[in-house]
């Protein structure tokens, strides 16, 4: 399966969301929930960690970070960017700046 590309814009991050929640699969192995991407074949045992993965699938969807105009492709990276340089620091009131090409 090639990469997911992301023509639509993206309202906040419902749609987003969506869009991951179909990249993936939930399965159990041995009495353990598992969680695999529907891209890869990743596996993982947490919902959060294979959503952030599977996030990286998909292109043409950017995060802007609203104090540095740094420019991120996932929302985990950008939350990583902003704790460490950001950290303290008011954010402005939307601090969802997602975008699609």
């Amino acid at each position: 399966m090639a990469h997911q590309n992301m023509a639509a814009t993206v309202e906040g991050n419902q749609e987003l969301d969506a869009l991951v929640e179909q990249m993936m699969s939930k399965t159990v192995n041995l009495g353990q929930t598992e969680f695999v991407c529907n891209v890869c074949q990743k596996v993982m045992k947490k919902r959060r960690h294979m959503m952030c993965h599977v996030e990286t699938h998909i292109e043409g969807v950017t995060h802007v970070c609203n104090l540095c105009n740094k420019v991120f492709k996932t929302r985990n990276s950008l939350d990583k960017h902003r704790h460490t340089y950001h950290k303290g620091e008011h954010h402005p009131a939307n601090i969802n700046n997602t975008s699609a090409f």
